[in-house]
């Protein structure tokens, strides 16, 4: 499912799969992920409560095992971060601006060769 929404989405659309629900998650890169969604090995995932949230060192170690680096992001893509937040209070606004990065996001840490 994840490399046929890849194959058939924009590069641009993001792709999430979350690392609890397949014990080799490294496998979700390989099939067009580019997005972890949130990790919380503090709390149960409450949608699959009887899969544990991985240690977010394995899934770095999965990333880096395949050549890929592994960053926190924003709830906010890095393409909306950068356009008028008008859907943000002028508080949120300001608190995603002080945390927005300019340098590696996600996006380019999981950059994804799409086949045409």
């Amino acid at each position: 499912t994840i490399a046929i929404a890849r194959l058939i989405l924009p590069a641009d659309i993001s792709i999430q799969a979350p690392p609890n629900l397949e014990a080799e998650y490294g496998s979700y890169i390989g099939a067009g992920i580019n997005d972890w969604g949130g990790i919380s090995p503090l709390t149960k995932d409450f949608i699959n409560p009887e899969r544990a949230w991985p240690q977010i060192n394995s899934v770095e170690k999965a990333c880096a095992g395949l050549g890929y680096s592994f960053s926190e992001r924003l709830t906010i893509y890095p393409p909306f971060q950068d356009k008028q937040r008008d859907f943000l209070t002028p508080n949120l606004n300001q608190k995603v601006a002080s945390l927005m990065k300019t340098s590696t996001t996600i996006r380019d840490a999981f950059s994804v060769e799409v086949f045409a």
